[in-house]
């Protein structure tokens, strides 16, 4: 079985975060034993008003916003999909609480909805969603 980052690393709609995942150093940490659940933004989610552009990400001049922007969507332990019922709440590694809900029979984490689900991997499961889950506001 795959760990979770040889899944993101495979998957092509997620491979601006794939990327930076690894320019961050973050890669390491998901390269563990784990468990973790994987909230990854598809490539369209970068760019979106709000958020720097994946190329933008990248840059040493960002590199503390990038780490802690992606520590947003790490969460220690295995959340599947049937976990994130409406009000629970989950910690990331970024020290960042995340909020489940749910609106017309969609799941969202902070705003986020889940789109693909459990996909399951040695030390872990991924979850892809449609923006970025976590706010550094």
């Amino acid at each position: 079985m795959a760990t979770i980052l040889q899944i993101i690393n495979a998957d092509k709609n997620l491979r601006h975060f794939s990327h930076v995942i690894k320019v961050s150093g973050l890669s390491e940490k998901i390269a563990e034993v784990g468990p973790f659940t994987l909230l990854c933004p598809v490539n369209l989610a970068f760019g979106k008003p709000g958020i720097l552009g994946a190329e933008e990400l990248v840059k040493p001049l960002n590199a503390q916003y990038l780490i802690n922007l992606l520590s947003g969507h790490i969460i220690t332990g295995k959340a599947m999909f049937s976990d994130f019922m409406p009000g629970r709440k989950f910690m990331t590694i970024g020290g960042i609480q995340i909020t489940a809900s749910a609106q017309n029979g969609e799941v969202y984490v902070n705003g986020a909805k889940i789109l693909a689900r459990n996909i399951q991997g040695k030390n872990g499961v991924v979850h892809s969603v449609d923006s970025m889950v976590s706010s550094l506001e």
